[in-house]
C-alpha cells in the first residue's frame, strides 16, 4: 500500500495512494531505514481505517497522540489525521491576571488593577 523512496541527497519520503485516488508524499527528512519502515507501517494502517471506514486500533490511536508536532502536521496535510491541536501553555501574567479578577476579598479598584498595582 506505500513505499519508501530514497533520493540522491539520503532523505527519505513515503508514497501512497489515498482513497480518494490522490498520490501524496511524505517527506521525512534524514531518518534510517528502520524509523521510515516504521512510519510506513503506521501510514498502512491509517489508510487501512480509512479504505474499510473502520476505527483505528487503540495502540494506532496512541501513537497518532504521541506524535511529534512536525510528523503530525505532514500527516495531517496529506489527509491521514485531523489537524493536531495545539496545546495551550499558561504563563504567569495570565493567571495571576485571571486570579485577580476572580478573588472576592479583594476590594473592586485593585482587582481592576489587577497585577500591574503592586509595582510590579
Amino acid at each position: 500500500m506505500a513505499s519508501i523512496a530514497r533520493d540522491k541527497n539520503g532523505k527519505r519520503r513515503i508514497l501512497f495512494v489515498h482513497p480518494d485516488g490522490r498520490r501524496p508524499a511524505i517527506h521525512l527528512g534524514k531518518v534510517s531505514q528502520r524509523t521510515a519502515e516504521g512510519i510506513k507501517f503506521r501510514v498502512e494502517q491509517l489508510l487501512e481505517a480509512m479504505n474499510f471506514n473502520r476505527p483505528m486500533e487503540p495502540d494506532l490511536v496512541e501513537w497518532v497522540k504521541g506524535l511529534e508536532p512536525w510528523l503530525a502536521k505532514k500527516l495531517a496535510r496529506v489527509g491521514l489525521i485531523p489537524n493536531p491541536e495545539l496545546k495551550v501553555v499558561a504563563t504567569l501574567g495570565a493567571f495571576l491576571d485571571d486570579f485577580t479578577t476572580r478573588r472576592i476579598d479583594v476590594n473592586p479598584p485593585r482587582r481592576r488593577f489587577g497585577r500591574k498595582s503592586c509595582g510590579t
